[in-house]
């Protein structure tokens, strides 16, 4: 006879109800600490249906349990975590609100509740909110690189810049607040500072791709040093060969400079990283269109203005690290 597999989440459902009623019979006391660990239990289940990829699992089990226990932070803080990591920012922010409506003092879920704000495009709720617990968390230098990168989004770039040269202060170490604050230099027109910082970017952090391909678009926008401009644009694409912006970057490069024929495979493989890119579909006609490829550029060019129909969105800022 076939055994009847039962869902983990249901079993441990259950687990919560006996645990529960066991531990109420005890004390309030009881009852508390059974029930933080109980959501410990389902945390580290979840973690480990994770790490085999079982994701929809993972958050049907976190979901049972911040049923049986509402108030739980560390379940809204869970879930909110792997909704982030699937991108599912409105789910992640309903998550973290509520893990701080039970912890408002928290200065982890604040951050956690920035960065997925941010990431879900609501800047200008972003800068609210981080100036509302400016006066409890305003000492932090996370604090103030994410209100940087909300204002930067929201084209405030004096104020943002005044937000990561105080991270900077607080926290001289946090090279996105570096990365952050060449990017502003680079929108106010100073291009000559962005390179500089960019420089000692890839000085101090030279496995990170993106501070490469910042440094290969800086020189190719200043056309001082093609030659470093390439090799700068090439060590990127080594580091992460499925990087989009680094593709492209490097691609443009060697379109300034007349190699279509080497530029073609790099924006072909942009392309297939991230189809919906006007800039990259622009690059890629022009390229099969110096090739002699007119039936390859054509098609290109439909491309583009299917995406137009659909208006899609600006492609967001390279991620150096993480808004985390």
């Amino acid at each position: 006879m076939k055994r009847r597999m039962i869902p983990v989440f249901v079993c441990f459902a259950t687990l919560v109800l006996a645990t529960q009623a066991s531990a109420q019979s005890q004390g309030p006391a009881a009852e508390a600490k059974a029930s933080a660990a109980l959501d410990e239990e389902a945390i580290a289940k979840a973690n480990a249906l994770v790490r085999v990829g079982r994701i929809k699992e993972a958050e049907t089990l976190l979901q049972s349990a911040s049923v049986a226990s509402p108030k739980s932070v560390l379940l809204h803080e869970a879930l909110g975590e792997l909704y982030f990591q699937q991108r599912n920012f409105e789910a992640s922010v309903r998550e973290l609100s509520l893990a701080l409506q039970v912890d408002p003092s928290s200065w982890r879920y604040s951050m956690l509740l920035a960065s997925a704000l941010i990431n879900w495009a609501h800047f200008e709720v972003a800068v609210d909110f981080l100036r509302a617990v400016e006066p409890k968390f305003g000492q932090h230098p996370e604090h103030h690189y994410y209100l940087g990168i909300a204002l930067f989004n929201l084209n405030n770039i004096d104020l943002a810049e005044k937000e990561f040269q105080r991270t900077i202060q607080l926290s001289p170490e946090l090279d996105r607040a570096r990365f952050m604050l060449a990017k502003c230099r680079a929108s106010q027109g100073d291009e000559t500072a962005a390179l500089e910082i960019y420089r000692n970017l890839v000085k101090d952090r030279p496995s990170n791709p993106i501070y490469w391909t910042v440094l290969a678009e800086s020189l190719n926008k200043l056309a001082i040093n093609q030659t470093e401009a390439l090799a700068a644009g090439r060590r990127a694409v080594a580091l992460a060969p499925n990087n989009p912006f680094a593709l492209f970057t490097t691609a443009n490069i060697l379109m300034r400079q007349g190699d279509y024929v080497s530029a073609r495979p790099l924006l072909e493989n942009a392309v297939a990283v991230n189809q919906d890119s006007i800039a990259f579909h622009a690059a890629l006609a022009r390229t099969y269109t110096r090739l002699k490829e007119p039936s390859l550029a054509r098609k290109e060019m439909q491309t583009i203005e299917t995406l137009r129909e659909k208006g899609v969105e600006i492609a967001p800022l390279p991620d150096p690290g993480g808004n985390r």
